[in-house]
């Protein structure tokens, strides 16, 4: 079927760009109301807030905290299994005591809002508020990051895709990892 001559009506669509905005210049055209929902769509897409005045940690800087923290965790887990005699080889008792052992250190250190490895780096963990995280939040940060780890670290992996570099721990305990201010004394004056 052929399209007759000057009906645009049939067509598919004009060859190279074209203007549908305003003659004033509004490139979105019509109503305040199409402007107003184009404006809605344009903060849908945008990123929630993250903390005013910290600088996100860029993604290899944390994966380079996550190496350190995993071998500090490593170093003290082998130091607590040989003091008290257990090996996870052995039983499922020593096993159980010793994930225990590194759920209280993660949970202690995502409390803090520091681990020894994003201290090494100057990293902190805040809330959006910018305050250290507090028991709660350090408990569903910790639970967040097992579930990420049995996700076959596809948890982790997803700070490579999120606007702020948050993995899923992040997201469900309310949290960013931000690069710390030289003067560390900031996080004390904050929620």
């Amino acid at each position: 079927m052929t399209t007759p001559p000057g009906d645009d009506e049939h067509r598919i669509g004009r060859p190279g760009p074209s203007w549908t905005g305003t003659p004033d210049g509004d490139a979105r055209g019509g109503s305040n109301e199409a402007a107003a929902a184009a404006d809605a769509a344009d903060r849908a897409v945008q990123p929630p807030p993250g903390p005013e005045g910290f600088e996100i940690a860029p993604f290899w800087r944390r994966l380079a905290g996550f190496v350190l923290d995993n071998i500090a965790v490593g170093i003290v887990s082998t130091v607590v299994a040989a003091i008290f005699g257990l090996s996870p080889a052995q039983s499922v008792i020593d096993y159980v005591v010793m994930l225990l052992f590194q759920v209280a250190y993660f949970w202690v250190f995502n409390s803090l809002g520091w681990s020894p490895g994003k201290r090494v780096l100057r990293m902190r963990i805040v809330t959006v508020e910018g305050g250290v995280p507090r028991a709660e939040r350090g408990f569903a940060r910790t639970v967040g990051s097992l579930l990420s780890t049995v996700a076959l670290l596809v948890g982790y992996l997803w700070a490579l895709r999120d606007a702020h570099n948050r993995t899923w721990h992040d997201k469900m305990a309310g949290t960013f990892v931000v690069i710390a201010p030289q003067d560390e004394s900031e996080f004390d004056r904050k929620p």
